[in-house]
């Protein structure tokens, strides 16, 4: 548990630090100089068919230049390397988690995102195993072992990004979940009426998983994603089942663009103005 807080507060101060000096190195505002002894000037009063012309031509180019909000949200899956050493049968993966992800962009034009994950799913080991230790008193073999669990997590990221299409986060996910550890036992005496026929372990943990990625637009609304992480889990005073190195594919619906929005064409000029600019 302390290797996983560690791992944790690493983690948090290298984000801030980033977060920080990404701050830092923006260009600070300039104060405005007031001028002494300047006699003021009063403009001369623009027509008002003109004025109201470059009122409607300012709003036309903010909108023009407006970046939309970005968010998404799909499925992916992911192959998680994991191994486990046990006395009622040793399990080597990888196995298969199914999930959902969904993001959403601090602001129009950020480059930070958060959002939540939920991720299930599991593989099993055939063949036979001799047992040795504790167990292999009562059972021979275990035929078949199996490591099933899911969790979920919220996530922090910070995205670099190469052109308006392809993007490369960096982040970390922090959350929790539940696994199982299931191993089918063979007897040393046949056709036991008392003895179980299977052993199963389950555990509650918490879950660490730092990922980078990199996301490439398809259209303005589809993206596809692959994404490596680490999913350190930490269990709650028992063995640590689901955990290893993962490799992510997934698919988000939303708006990703960064190209601004059209704006509609102005509407015709009326006789009356075309007569004002006259």
């Amino acid at each position: 548990m302390r290797r996983t807080l560690g791992i944790v507060a690493s983690l948090l101060v290298f984000f801030a630090s980033f977060a920080y000096a990404e701050e830092a190195a923006k260009p600070a505002a300039t104060p405005a100089v007031k001028a002494e002894n300047t006699p003021a000037v009063t403009p001369a009063a623009a027509p008002v068919g003109a004025d109201a012309g470059k009122k409607e031509a300012s709003k036309t180019e903010a909108q023009a230049t407006e970046v939309p909000l970005r968010f998404g949200a799909g499925p992916f899956f992911m192959v998680l390397f994991n191994e486990h050493d046990s006395h009622w049968g040793n399990y080597g993966g990888p196995g298969l988690m199914y999930g959902l992800r969904g993001t959403y962009y601090l602001g129009k034009d950020s480059d930070w995102r958060v959002g939540i994950l939920v991720a299930g799913g599991g593989a099993s080991s055939d063949g036979n195993v001799n047992l040795e230790g504790p167990a292999s008193t009562l059972y021979s073999q275990s035929t078949k072992r199996s490591i099933w669990g899911g969790y979920g997590a919220a996530t922090a990221e910070y995205v670099l990004r190469a052109g308006s299409y392809v993007d490369f986060p960096i982040g970390l996910g922090l959350g929790g979940g539940y696994s199982a550890y299931i191993s089918e036992l063979r007897p040393r005496k046949p056709n036991p009426s008392n003895i179980k026929t299977e052993y199963r372990d389950e555990e509650s943990f918490m879950a660490v998983q730092p990922m980078v990625g990199v996301e490439a637009n398809i259209t303005d609304w589809l993206r596809f994603s692959v994404t490596a992480s680490y999913l350190l889990s930490e269990p709650f005073g028992g063995e640590r089942y689901l955990s290893g190195f993962g490799l992510a594919f997934g698919l988000a619906f939303g708006q990703f663009s960064l190209e601004p929005k059209s704006a509609a064409a102005p509407a015709p000029e009326t006789k009356a103005e075309k007569t004002e600019k006259k």
